[in-house]
């Protein structure tokens, strides 16, 4: 996933792994709350910073059997 530093918006650029229709985004904090869900529809997705407080965050993209591939991403 780049890139790693969201600041008011950012549009992030996935792996091709990740970009089955109809995987699942989750946007979780360090102690492992959930924030955000969407489903990933582009290589390119944009993240608003909306109401995530500056700080470290998991992107957990979750396939329909259930795998995960797991990107780290810091707020500024």
């Amino acid at each position: 996933m780049s890139p790693t530093i969201l600041h008011e918006r950012s549009t992030i650029t996935l792996p091709a792994e990740t970009l089955t229709l109809g995987n699942t985004a989750t946007i979780i904090d360090v102690t492992g709350r959930v924030l955000r869900q969407f489903q990933i529809t582009s290589e390119n997705t944009t993240i608003e910073r909306g109401t995530l407080a500056s700080g470290t965050y998991s992107l957990l993209i979750t396939n329909k059997q259930g795998s995960n591939v797991n990107f780290k991403f810091i707020v500024e």
